[in-house]
């Protein structure tokens, strides 16, 4: 059965594209190439797949050509078991996808972890692009991060300064999951506790300052 029979049906009117593969290691990775001029590449996230550029594609394909991708494991593209389902083995196909149709001039459009593993093509083709369009993504690496992707980030640190801070009560060490250890780590009593709970003590810990103020003024 191939590829195209495994998918579901896909209306020719919402996305009446020709298919294109790429062999990419023994797999085919598929992509839609639309249109003629300067490329746009549309590289999209988890769980979409090209589809989710229709209407981009549509639109613009008349003035310039048009790619979207969809990664190993996603839309028309192969989908093994046991393949490496890395932001390296994406940025790796991706590459190879820009290199084999000769993409200069490259308008990137991104999201979510499409934004990361355009940027990591743009990393290791920087002459081929020329502009860059992410939504929703984590492409660049900075010291100022959310509270919370820094707690996942960084979880053994973060969780000892908010215990340092009162807004947790104790500090577990990163669980190990399915032998990996889990970056993010876990703090708070028992088993651990979510971001979720970190912001409810934190508010707890909040109201509690709040309340022993209005004590504090009452009694003066």
């Amino acid at each position: 059965m191939g590829t195209l029979a495994r998918m579901w049906n896909v209306s020719k009117t919402e996305y009446p594209f020709a298919s294109h593969w790429l062999d990419v290691g023994g797999l085919r990775y598929h992509y839609v190439d639309e249109g003629a001029g300067k490329p746009i590449l549309f590289v999209h996230g988890n769980p979409t797949w090209s589809f989710a550029w229709r209407r981009f594609v549509q639109a613009l394909s008349p003035q310039y050509r048009t790619v979207a991708v969809d990664h190993i494991g996603c839309g028309y593209s192969d989908k093994p078991q046991d393949y490496a389902y890395t932001i390296d083995s994406h940025v790796s196909n991706l590459c190879r996808l820009i290199e084999t149709l000769d993409l200069r001039e490259i308008t990137l459009v991104g999201h979510d972890w499409g934004g990361c593993i355009g940027m990591g093509a743009a990393v290791a083709l920087p002459d081929r692009f020329s502009r860059f369009v992410l939504m929703n993504t984590g492409a660049f690496r900075s010291q100022a991060i959310p509270l919370r992707i820094a707690a996942c980030r960084r979880g053994d640190a973060l969780c000892e300064l908010l215990a340092r801070e009162g807004l947790v009560a104790e500090v577990q060490p990163p669980v190990a999951v399915d032998g990996h250890r889990h970056e993010g780590g876990r703090c708070g009593g028992g088993g651990g506790v979510g971001l979720g709970q970190v912001q409810l003590e934190a508010g707890r810990h909040q109201r509690r300052g709040d309340d022993e103020d209005h004590q504090q003024h009452q009694h003066h």
